[in-house]
């Protein structure tokens, strides 16, 4: 038979675990995949060889139109020393042939991109790790997300409550979760990890915009910067996005170059910027 499309495939989550899956917001990538699982060679006397594998980690990732905030609320652990919230399935691939897709389950948000270009919509980029997985057959694709996309020209970017004509930016989240496994007796072959570890939660941030700051890098103490996002959709009752890097310790600033442009080239002024580790606090959306 003929190979598949994109418009064969779906991808899926279930967050609460009632086993009704939700659409993505609209996907213009993605994969479910897997970290670690590489072959180990132990070469001995006279080319003696053995070999095997270590532990495999279900993975994956979508790059999507953000129109929804279900996936985005579990990106931030609700305390230090805490996982982020749990996903409970997420399930991906080409729909109505047997085994031809992937379901992951206890899965977590490993991080979160949220970027906004001027002439673009917000786009979000996630990217999660799960404890188990096996191949399903998904029978028919959930409802597709309707909501409309949140856009540039009805948004509002300030940092440090003033605006500088943004053109780009780039807000990421980060938990480094940690794959871990023991010794313990396991299913035949198992090598799936057990659990995960908190890991180093931290925010970066990138901004381009045509206006100068007016920070002195060189000054013996500078003080933290803040961001913040909003924007609208067109739906009915409108609904406001907000990214909201204001809270906690700040973000600190790492560079603020100035471009050297050609003749009506726009001279753009980037900040490069990231919070304290473990600064829970820094990172705040919301959809309403």
């Amino acid at each position: 038979m003929a190979g598949y499309i994109g418009l064969n495939e779906v991808a899926e989550h279930d967050v609460d675990g009632d086993t009704t899956f939700s659409a993505f917001d609209k996907v213009d990538s993605g994969s479910l995949d897997h970290e670690g699982g590489e072959i180990n060679y132990n070469i001995g006397t006279s080319g003696q060889v053995v070999k095997w594998r270590n532990m495999v980690v279900p993975i994956g990732d979508a790059n999507t139109v953000l129109r929804t905030h279900d996936l985005l609320a579990c990106a931030k652990p609700a305390a230090l020393g805490s996982l982020p919230p749990i996903i409970e399935a997420i399930q991906g691939g080409v729909v109505n042939d047997s085994d031809a897709a992937r379901k992951q389950e206890d899965c977590y948000l490993d991080g979160v991109e949220l970027t906004c270009a001027s002439e673009g919509v917000l786009m979000c980029t996630y990217n999660w790790k799960a404890l188990t997985e096996a191949a399903v057959t998904i029978a028919s694709a959930a409802t597709k997300i309707s909501a409309t996309p949140f856009y540039f020209h009805t948004g509002a970017v300030l940092i440090g409550g003033v605006a500088y004509k943004v053109q780009n930016w780039t807000a990421s989240l980060a938990n480094a979760i940690v794959a871990r496994t023991s010794q313990d007796e396991k299913t035949e072959n198992y090598r799936l990890p057990e659990w995960f570890d908190p890991g180093e939660f931290k925010v970066n941030l990138s901004v381009d915009a045509r206006l100068p700051l007016g920070v002195d890098f060189t000054a013996q103490f500078l003080d933290p910067i803040t961001f913040i996002f909003t924007a609208t959709n067109n739906e009915t009752v409108t609904e406001t996005f907000t990214l909201d890097l204001t809270g906690g310790e700040g973000l600190d600033l790492n560079s603020e170059p100035i471009e050297i442009a050609a003749g009506a080239d726009e001279v753009l002024f980037r900040i490069e910027a990231e919070s304290e580790p473990f600064d829970l606090d820094i990172w705040e959306t919301s959809l309403a």
